[in-house]
């Protein structure tokens, strides 16, 4: 009876040895993804881009964040392609570095259904230096979550973005968009429930990483079942960071099964007008960090299965090596209609 309970113990002490090696693998695994997120976008990276910035001292940086705190809002309605499109940004910067940020997007997609795409997160600013009138910024995100459709997606943590902006009067110019100041009720400037909502990503969050089975949950889609109402996770391969991704992985699916009219270049051509011109290559362009032409022409072919491959980019003035290598891989992450032949596209991007 003694050998039993010593095995019962032993087999338990082994479950609880397994299980502690899993977290700690699981935490090593965490750790090295952002430690690779850091490296690749880090301060260093600014130092290396911005040699001829001015750096923050300390008082600087308060000073800054005083002068720049409070509600924003920038609103957009223009014509893609033929269609209305609406953006609506909220942004709310505190004395204390804290950032919240609520961006939506109102689109007409290809099926001709009505779409929306929303962006929740909070980050932290911090203030590095300034260069040509323009504030430069760490934002460092600390919780973000997207919606579309009936997709929920709990985007990428712990990594910093590069943040331009300076006062302009009464208005604060924000990766080369206009913002106003908010002057209602702060209790009506975010949509209701968005800020909320982040406390119950933070809980599905935990839920999913440190309760669940599978450290593939850490980037997931979370994907409701009309029918039954079950709840289930599809594993994404890297995490979202901005909400162009996933407005696109949603255009890229529709383009999959494009039914409309005659696939040609002049088709495809509407397609980059109507869309991945105004909402992802424009708001890429916006938040590069260094001069880019005036138009940028691409050339490149459709395959047979709407991928893309033979990107060439060109100008009349030099493009950036960096801006070149970006633009080139986002144009190959697209999938277009296709014809089942070969399509040859000339386009050209005209800087924002």
């Amino acid at each position: 009876m003694k050998d039993k309970k010593n095995a019962g113990g032993l087999g338990i002490k082994n479950v609880f040895l397994t299980l502690l090696i899993a977290t700690c693998l699981a935490g090593f695994y965490y750790g090295f993804v952002h430690l690779k997120f850091i490296i690749a976008k880090s301060p260093q990276q600014v130092r290396l881009y911005y040699k001829r910035v001015y750096r923050f001292s300390e008082q600087e940086k308060a000073d800054l964040l005083k002068n720049h705190a409070g509600l924003w809002q920038f609103n957009l309605e223009t014509m893609a392609g033929g269609k209305t499109a609406r953006k609506t940004d909220r942004l709310e910067i505190k004395e204390n570095g804290i950032v919240w940020q609520v961006t939506e997007w109102n689109i007409t997609m290809p099926s001709d259904s009505h779409a929306a795409f929303c962006q929740i997160r909070t980050a932290f600013l911090k203030p590095y230096g300034v260069m040509k009138n323009d504030s430069m910024c760490d934002a460092f995100v600390l919780t973000q979550a997207f919606i579309g459709g009936a997709d929920t997606c709990f985007g990428g943590w712990n990594y910093p973005e590069l943040w331009e902006f300076h006062k302009d009067g009464a208005s604060l110019v924000f990766n080369k968009r206009r913002y106003t100041s908010f002057k209602g009720d702060p209790a009506d400037f975010f949509p209701v429930g968005s800020v909320a909502y982040i406390q119950s990503a933070e809980n599905q969050f935990f839920k999913d990483t440190v309760m669940g089975t599978s450290i593939n949950q850490i980037f997931a889609v979370r994907k409701v079942d009309p029918q039954t109402g079950k709840i289930r996770f599809v594993p994404i391969r890297d995490s979202l960071n901005n909400l162009s991704q996933l407005f696109k992985a949603e255009i890229n699916r529709e383009c999959a099964s494009y039914t409309g009219k005659e696939v040609n270049q002049d088709t495809i051509t509407a397609f980059i007008d109507r869309y991945f011109e105004p909402f992802i290559i424009s708001e890429k362009l916006r938040t590069f960090p260094r001069e880019i032409p005036g138009k940028i022409n691409a050339a490149f072919i459709v395959r047979p299965d709407g991928g893309v491959k033979g990107i060439t980019l060109t100008s009349t003035a030099d493009i950036d090596k960096m801006l070149s290598e970006d633009l080139s891989k986002e144009i190959e992450s697209w999938r277009l209609p296709f014809s089942g032949e070969p399509i040859k596209v000339a386009y050209t991007f005209k800087k924002p």
